[in-house]
């Protein structure tokens, strides 16, 4: 679904801010509870044209974060995964943190999606690579401890995960 991504995270914006009835309806697609956590009716928002809900949704979302008093330090997680929407809102936010406290961080699998380093070339992109086969040994023994016959574990770890952190742990 559109906009998946932020789902939660619009949420949370919803109960932090108490946003005004018309941004609520603007909001409540994403949110269809937000009668309920806002504790008050909210309508439908006024129709409009694909193109200009769209860009009434990024420019109230951006609206509500730029008027929040404290930094917000904002984590998007699995972004190969994002559609076309959520990751115009994603640009959206990266060019609002220019101009007030909010830091947003991305991790996304490259392998899975080539082109988002493109797509996103307003963000600074920090690659990680795989772990070699020491770090990996040097993980493990940290969080498992010295087992006997580690060697055969050591060998399933680096042929299954590829060096891979999120697949190690």
């Amino acid at each position: 679904m559109p906009y998946q991504t932020w789902r939660d995270t619009l949420r949370w914006l919803a109960l932090l801010t108490d946003p005004k009835t018309l941004e609520a309806s603007i909001l409540k697609p994403l949110v269809p509870d937000i009668d309920m956590l806002l504790e008050r009716q909210i309508p439908p928002p006024p129709p409009l044209s694909p193109i200009a809900a769209k860009a009434r949704l990024i420019a109230t979302i951006t609206d509500i974060v730029s008027r929040q008093p404290y930094p917000i330090v904002l984590i998007v997680e699995d972004v190969q995964w994002a559609g076309a929407q959520s990751l115009d809102l994603l640009n959206a936010f990266v060019r609002l943190s220019a101009s007030h406290p909010l830091l947003v961080l991305g991790n996304y699998r490259d392998d899975e999606a080539p082109q988002l380093a493109v797509q996103l070339a307003a963000m600074h992109h920090l690659k990680l690579g795989r772990l070699l086969p020491a770090q990996i040994t040097a993980l493990s023994r940290a969080m498992i401890g010295e087992v006997e016959q580690m060697d055969h574990v050591l060998e399933l770890l680096q042929r299954e995960t590829e060096g891979n952190v999120f697949f190690l742990v």
